[in-house]
């Protein structure tokens, strides 16, 4: 077997951290624990771990070996993870007074009768 070089190892060890984590948590997500779940950081590389790869390469290389339960599982993750940053995007943006204009648009044509019921 070949020996393996320095940065050849730790993305070695990078991706089985990776992929330890990543099936931990959607066997968490699986078996109903999502406090756990959501708790999990995926954290390809650190600063004393540089892989040549990117950590989102990582990720998707190990996103595509879940097997259909794990996947599944974690695509519910996602979702919930997603929704929740959407959110607080939404909330970061409105306080900040950047959707006062298009508030003040959709206002201004429901007042002329330009919107329509739902």
């Amino acid at each position: 077997m070949p020996k393996l070089t320095d940065k050849q190892r730790l993305a070695r060890d990078a991706t089985r951290d990776l992929n330890a984590e990543l099936l931990a948590a959607a066997t968490d997500l699986a078996r109903g624990r999502i406090g756990r779940a959501r708790g999990v950081r995926i954290q390809a590389c650190t600063a004393k771990t540089r892989s040549p790869m990117s950590e989102l390469e990582i990720i998707e290389s190990q996103v595509a070996r879940l097997d259909d339960k794990a996947f599944a599982a974690f695509r519910a993750w996602f979702v919930e993870y997603e929704n929740m940053r959407w959110d607080k995007q939404i909330e970061t943006d409105s306080k900040a007074g950047k959707l006062d204009s298009l508030i003040s648009e959709a206002v201004a044509e429901y007042q002329v009768g330009k919107s329509t019921p739902l």
